[in-house]
């Protein structure tokens, strides 16, 4: 992985999230491991309405999260509810 990339996630300050956000973060981590388990995968879709951005960065974040996490068998995905002239 891209040195940039390792050593952001690894200055990431937990810390600072949440309460609320933690509890969120726990059950898709939750859910996650759940599927790794019954599945032998964990496959996550992230849905934004237009699907410019704001999926698609989650998709790949996700992405990134679990290869640095060495956590095979995450697949990621992004789509939208509405479609655009450039991603009809």
């Amino acid at each position: 992985m891209y040195t940039a990339i390792t050593e952001l996630l690894n200055q990431l300050d937990v810390d600072s999230i949440p309460l609320s956000r933690k509890r969120d973060l726990d059950q898709l981590s939750t859910y996650i491991n759940q599927s790794l388990k019954k599945y032998k995968k964990a496959q996550l879709t992230f849905i934004c309405t237009h699907n410019s951005r704001r999926s698609h960065l989650c998709q790949i974040w996700a992405q990134v999260a679990a290869r640095h996490f060495d956590i095979p068998d995450v697949y990621c995905y992004s789509g939208g509810t509405e479609p655009l002239r450039f991603i009809p």
